[in-house]
């Protein structure tokens, strides 16, 4: 990606999506229009490393402040969930067994809907860091690798 220092952040991001299949894109572009909606305000911070493209959403840009992120990889896109453990499950959704993260794995549209929708508004309500909805959305690339597994 030799242009990625002429592009903004935003179109940085879209440049490593394009890594990925047509169906991953549009599904990972349905995952971050959900959390855009539900977190206005966010610092998005991009992370492209040797497995996935992984988009964390932060109240105020630190990285340990992130409610969630969303994983792309190339079969299916993961919706990461910081407080996992004591998010309410009733539908058996999440999967993990660490101390702070769970995931939701979305690898078709229909794999996204209310369920999912109703566990990110719960992680936000127990968040602790507050996201400013007058605050415009920004986009942030962190960390870029060059070598990483094939996307497709």
């Amino acid at each position: 990606m030799d242009r990625a220092n002429e592009l903004d952040p935003v179109d940085q991001l879209d440049e490593l999506l394009c890594e990925y299949t047509d169906e991953i894109r549009a599904l990972v572009h349905q995952v971050l229009s959900l959390c855009d909606a539900r977190l206005a305000g966010a610092t998005r911070m991009v992370y492209s490393n040797w497995n996935a493209t992984v988009v964390g959403y932060s109240a105020d840009g630190k990285n340990r402040h992130s409610v969630c992120s969303v994983a792309v990889y190339p079969r299916w896109v993961n919706l990461c969930f910081f407080v996992g453990p004591q998010l309410p499950d009733p539908h058996s959704l999440l999967s993990g067994t660490g101390s702070t993260v769970r995931t939701v794995r979305i690898a078709k549209p229909s794999d996204l809907d209310t369920r999912v929708t109703a566990l990110l508004d719960a992680a936000i309500e127990m968040w602790q860091w507050k996201f400013d909805p007058s605050q415009p959305t920004t986009t942030t690339i962190v960390a870029v690798t060059d070598a990483h597994r094939p996307r497709r």
